[in-house]
């Protein structure tokens, strides 16, 4: 179990959080969003081993996260590039210190995920 886990790899972001899910409580995900993909529209780059990662769109978009972290995970800040994700056991606590879920710093972060 850690605390904090940070992945900002301007890749195959997703890829990587998935798989470190499966091995790793964690409390906090700290996460690269891609900002030229707004919601609803969910992308992730996949990991393929020719992709030499000069071309396209890098990382993952905030609908595909939620939809990937949702409902195990909340999404607490989002600000331009970067969001932050609390696991769901927090959530009371954090409620309780008058702080709203989600904090959103732009406000299309208000925008219903599907």
């Amino acid at each position: 179990k850690i605390d904090v886990l940070k992945i900002d790899i301007d890749s195959f972001d997703c890829s990587i959080l998935r798989e470190v899910l499966t091995w790793v409580d964690t409390s906090v995900i700290v996460l690269e969003t891609n900002p030229l993909v707004p919601p609803p529209i969910k992308f992730a780059r996949q990991y393929h081993p020719d992709d030499d990662l000069r071309h396209g769109h890098y990382g993952c978009s905030l609908a595909y996260q939620q939809k990937l972290l949702s409902p195990r995970y909340q999404l607490l800040v989002h600000s331009e590039d970067d969001v932050v994700f609390v696991h769901s056991r927090l959530t009371e606590f954090l409620e309780a210190t008058q702080l709203r879920m989600p904090a959103s710093v732009i406000p299309w972060t208000t925008h219903p995920l599907r």
